[in-house]
């Protein structure tokens, strides 16, 4: 099941393959109705052929693509609802969520921490910057 979720979660993946939902396309007419080169576009769906999500005909000498894993209709129709849940909810703040007042996300309860700006660093490494030069 990762692996299919992993397929898919790229923005321009998810877009391929909500269009696929749709009917067939031919490669150019995806390029065009996502906006990204048909090189690209072909590359994005070589990857969703090799998870068997997505299969190929040929016609005229053009590929057309098509849904193989019917499941994926109701994928996208679940990340289309969620996305459109998240649009029109409230964002909670670090403070809502210190307080009690939001239920933090599964992934925010498992982090050892919340990152801030500075995290980029380690501690050595930032006690060596407020030390100065050896």
């Amino acid at each position: 099941m990762a692996e299919v979720l992993k397929a898919v979660a790229h923005p321009l993946r998810i877009r391929i393959v909500a269009i696929l939902c749709l009917g067939e396309e031919h490669v150019t007419s995806l390029a065009d109705r996502v906006g990204a080169s048909q090189a690209i576009v072909s590359q994005q769906l070589r990857i969703l052929r090799s998870h068997g999500l997505v299969a190929a005909s040929r016609q005229g000498g053009f590929a057309r693509y098509r849904i193989v894993e019917q499941n994926l209709r109701g994928l996208v129709r679940c990340m289309e609802h969620c996305a459109d849940r998240s649009a029109t909810a409230p964002v909670p703040t670090r403070r809502d969520l210190g307080r009690g007042r939001v239920r933090a996300p599964q992934a925010l309860i498992h982090r050892q921490s919340v990152p801030s700006p500075g995290d980029s660093l380690n501690a050595a490494q930032r006690t060596r910057r407020r030390a100065g030069p050896r």
